[in-house]
């Protein structure tokens, strides 16, 4: 039974606010004032299962004391509690139209985790009332710490009557980086903490499977301002694909003069483990002759800087603060600059 428990009204408004045995709300209705007499124009009721979790809700809205349903939503359980569906309808309705359109949206949920959304579309009349499929988002679980590592958005092809993969986003969970993959190519963003972007980088998905750089910009800020700005880009007439390093001037670009020192060569087999690390990362050159490395910030300071380094070499925080880190390293193979992580 719903016990109306509090009323707030204005000259031309009044709220009407109902809650259940339980104490949780379970209708709202509001009222507008039609010549001296008060009709209603929304409401919106809920309804709980025996564990006080919402099962229903069913909005409505009209005029002149007509209301129909523009939102209704259901959701299903199973034995221990988990929503495993959240079922919810979105309707458009035009009173003066023969023509209307509905949406749906579908929550499939599993272990308590959200797996799946889908969105469906139709519009209505006396003779069509078939669902388009428009689009679909799945989320994929890599790890056991109940976090998004992908979500993979799709939509639907009625020429083959199914969801094709237009663009991946995989959730990073490391402080201000973000990462958009699509089915060939991917952007990889980092900024700081007031907002800034200091890296940005794309790659393309070659046809034997393997993400290549194609460019990768660094940029360092003062005060808010840029003051360097870095661009690394792919020579198109490059076979290794060797990654050289470019400066922004003023309004145009010119190539650095010690830039074919620093040739960068993208397919440098270096490896870095355990990344992320909390307090040690190992850097393994494998086969090149390692000459140099230094470590840079998120801003583009150098923090720690390794002449002659041996093949197996340890980076340690010591002292620096959480957060990505990035190390260029630099060969008698060529040069590649590899980010590193350390977390709490």
């Amino acid at each position: 039974m719903n016990r109306l428990i509090e009323v707030k009204q204005n000259p031309t408004f009044r709220f009407k606010y109902f809650y259940n045995k339980e104490g949780l709300d379970s209708l709202f209705i509001w009222e507008y004032l039609n010549n001296q007499t008060w009709q209603v124009t929304r409401s919106r009721e809920k309804k709980y299962n025996a564990n006080n979790a919402i099962i229903s809700e069913l909005s409505k809205r009209g005029n002149n004391g007509i209301l129909v349903k523009d939102y209704e939503r259901y959701v299903d359980y199973d034995v221990d509690g988990n929503m495993i569906q959240d079922f919810r309808n979105l309707f458009n309705n035009n009173l003066q139209a023969t023509i209307k359109s509905r949406y749906r949206y579908t929550y499939t949920y599993e272990g308590g985790r959200i797996k799946s959304e889908i969105y469906d579309a139709k519009t209505f009349n006396t003779s069509d009332t078939t669902w388009t499929n428009q689009y679909k988002h799945d989320y994929i679980y890599v790890d056991g710490d109940n976090k998004v590592d992908k979500k993979i958005n799709s939509v639907y092809n009625p020429a083959i009557s199914a969801y094709v993969t237009i663009d991946t986003f995989r959730y990073t969970y490391t402080p201000n980086l973000w990462v958009e993959e699509k089915s060939t190519i991917r952007f990889t963003k980092q900024f700081d903490d007031n907002g800034n972007e200091i890296f940005y980088s794309v790659e393309r998905k070659r046809s034997n499977g393997v993400w290549t750089k194609e460019n990768q910009n660094n940029l360092v800020y003062e005060n808010n301002q840029i003051i360097a700005k870095e661009y690394y880009y792919v020579d198109p007439n490059d076979t290794n694909q060797e990654m050289y390093l470019i400066q922004k001037e003023s309004y145009g670009y010119r190539k650095l003069s010690g830039a074919e020192d620093i040739k960068f060569n993208n397919k440098l087999n270096v490896i870095i483990y355990p990344n992320p690390s909390q307090n040690v990362a190992i850097i393994d050159g494998g086969d090149a002759n390692i000459q140099k490395m230094t470590l840079y910030n998120m801003h583009g300071q150098i923090m720690k800087v390794y002449e002659k380094p041996s093949a197996v070499t340890q980076i340690e925080r010591d002292g620096l603060k959480f957060g990505t880190y990035y190390l260029l390293i630099q060969s008698d193979q060529g040069s590649i600059t590899k980010p590193i992580i350390f977390t709490e």
